[in-house]
């Protein structure tokens, strides 16, 4: 005997979890920061993701040379770290082997690091910080019928379709991380 399992659409899943539609990609103006690695370009920058304006603040690790390259965002962990995000991966703050940003820029990704929700210099909000915003995230979220895990995947899928509008970039976009950050990439 079988028994048929429902089909779960993408778009139902994407309703389930929170995700918000994307808004078509702007430009970024990109800042040039020091780098801790002269063979590594470092920008900052934030990339757009609604049409209400709304930002995600990203590093840009650019490797120096001319040619295409693969891409990939790499998503940073949790750790009740808040004041880190997208300094970690980078390997400008916090335990230096968590830059694997970094590392991948060495080996000739493009990579694009954003901070998640609560974190970094998203790390303040609604005169929270900390576990307290994280909590005022969430129940926010569910009371609008979504998750913050959700708002963060829309951010990560935010980014990587920017990065698609790279012309330098060989492929498909990848999506990495430790952590919360391996778990939002998977």
């Amino acid at each position: 005997m079988s028994v048929a399992s429902p089909q779960l659409s993408v778009s139902a899943l994407a309703q389930m979890v929170g995700l918000r539609e994307p808004a078509p990609a702007r430009p970024v103006e990109w800042v040039a920061q020091e780098s801790p690695d002269p063979e590594i370009e470092l920008l900052s920058g934030h990339v757009s993701v609604t049409a209400q304006g709304d930002t995600i603040p990203c590093l840009l690790l650019r490797p120096r040379g001319d040619g295409p390259k693969p891409a990939v965002v790499a998503i940073h962990q949790h750790n009740n770290e808040y004041h880190l995000g997208k300094s970690e991966p980078a390997g400008l703050a916090g335990d230096p082997h968590a830059a694997y940003g970094l590392a991948l820029a060495r080996e000739g990704f493009l990579v694009a690091i954003p901070d998640l929700m609560g974190f970094e210099d998203r790390g303040t909000a609604y005169a929270r910080t900390g576990r307290e915003l994280e909590l005022f995230l969430a129940l926010n979220a569910v009371a609008n019928g979504g998750s913050l895990h959700g708002q963060h995947v829309s951010d990560v899928l935010a980014v990587a379709d920017y990065l698609r509008t790279f012309e330098e970039i060989s492929g498909n976009v990848a999506v990495a991380g430790h952590s919360l950050g391996g778990q939002l990439a998977l």
